[in-house]
C-alpha cells in the first residue's frame, strides 16, 4: 500500500469511528429503561396525558430526588452527557469552567449558557391515562420532569399565603392528592411547553379502593439510584471527558472551587413516618 493510500484510509477509518462513536454518545438522550416514561407527542408535537404523582413509601423523605445534568455536543460533533456531581454537593469542573468563560463576557458568556448544568426531577406517578401510548395506562413509571413541572407541584404544597382562597394541597397524596393533567406543546426553540397543564379537584387515586391502592404502592420505585454515588464521575474524569468534547475551546483547571448549592425548602406534609402499608393507608384516609 502506497503511502498516499495509507493516510486516505487512516482518515476514512477516523471518520467512521467518530460517526460511530456520535451515534453511541448520541443514544444517551433516549433511555432503554422501560420504567421511565415519557409521554408521546403528535406529529405537530402536541400531546397530553393524565398522571397521578406518588408519595415516598418514606413519609419522611419528599417524595422525588433531584438531579443535575450536562449535556451539550462540543466543536468536535462529540456529545456530552453527564451527571453533575453538584447534585451530590460536591465541586464539578464543568461547573467551573462555566463560570471562567461567564467572566469573559461575549462569546465566552453563549457558550457557559449552551453548557450549564440542567435539572431534572424523578418521581413515581400512576399513568391514569396515555393518549400516545395505551399500554401504560394503569401502571406506575418514573417520571422525570423539569423545573416548570415541578413549579406547578410546589406551587400546592407553598401555595401564595396572600391568597386566602388558596389552600395548601400534597399533590402526591393517595387520598388528598389530585391528578394531574399533563398538556404540551412545541413551544420556543422546539421545546416543550407545560404552561397550560392543571391539577384536576382533590380526590383519591382509584376511588380509595384499599387493595387497588395496595398494589399502586408495591410498584413504586426505589429512585435513590438517580442519586447514588457511582453514576457520577470524578472530577478528572469529567475534566478530562470536557476537554476531549472542547479540545482548546475550553481551558478548565483540574482545581475547582466549591460549587454553590441552593439546598430545597423542607416540607412539612404533617404525616408520620410508616414501614408497611396497612398503617401507611390508615394514616392517609384521617
Amino acid at each position: 500500500m502506497s503511502f498516499d493510500k495509507l493516510l486516505e484510509e487512516n482518515e476514512k477509518a477516523y471518520d467512521a469511528m467518530m460517526a460511530k462513536y456520535k451515534e453511541q454518545t448520541t443514544k444517551q438522550f433516549v433511555s432503554d429503561d422501560d420504567r421511565l416514561w415519557y409521554p408521546q407527542a403528535d406529529k405537530a408535537g402536541n400531546g397530553s396525558a393524565l398522571i397521578r404523582f406518588l408519595p415516598h413509601k418514606d413519609e419522611t423523605r419528599v417524595p422525588w430526588v433531584q438531579q443535575f445534568q450536562h449535556a451539550f455536543q462540543g466543536p468536535s460533533g462529540i456529545w456530552l452527557i453527564e451527571n453533575c456531581p453538584t447534585t451530590l454537593k460536591r465541586p464539578c469542573p464543568i461547573c467551573e469552567a462555566n463560570s471562567k468563560l461567564w467572566n469573559e463576557g461575549g462569546k465566552g458568556q453563549d457558550l457557559a449558557r449552551k453548557q450549564k448544568r440542567k435539572v431534572y426531577y424523578y418521581s413515581n406517578a400512576y399513568i391514569i391515562k396515555d393518549p400516545g401510548n395505551e399500554e401504560n395506562n394503569g401502571q406506575v413509571k418514573i417520571f422525570r420532569y423539569g423545573q416548570k413541572i415541578y413549579q406547578m407541584l410546589m406551587s400546592k404544597l407553598f401555595p401564595d399565603t396572600a391568597l386566602k382562597e388558596v389552600k395548601k394541597i400534597d399533590p402526591f397524596h393517595l387520598i388528598k392528592g389530585c391528578d394531574f393533567q399533563l398538556v404540551f406543546n412545541k413551544g420556543a426553540g422546539g421545546f416543550r411547553s407545560y404552561d397550560h397543564s392543571t391539577f384536576h379537584d382533590v380526590g383519591p387515586l382509584l376511588d380509595g379502593d384499599k387493595e387497588s391502592l395496595r398494589e399502586v404502592y408495591d410498584s413504586m420505585y426505589d429512585l435513590d439510584e438517580f442519586i447514588d454515588p457511582s453514576i457520577f464521575k470524578s472530577s478528572e474524569e469529567l475534566l478530562k471527558r470536557l476537554n476531549l468534547v472542547n479540545g482548546t475551546a475550553v481551558k478548565a483547571e483540574p482545581e475547582v472551587r466549591e460549587q454553590v448549592v441552593v439546598e430545597e425548602p423542607a416540607l412539612d406534609l404533617d404525616v408520620p413516618e410508616v414501614t408497611d402499608f396497612d398503617a401507611f393507608f390508615d394514616e392517609l384516609k384521617d
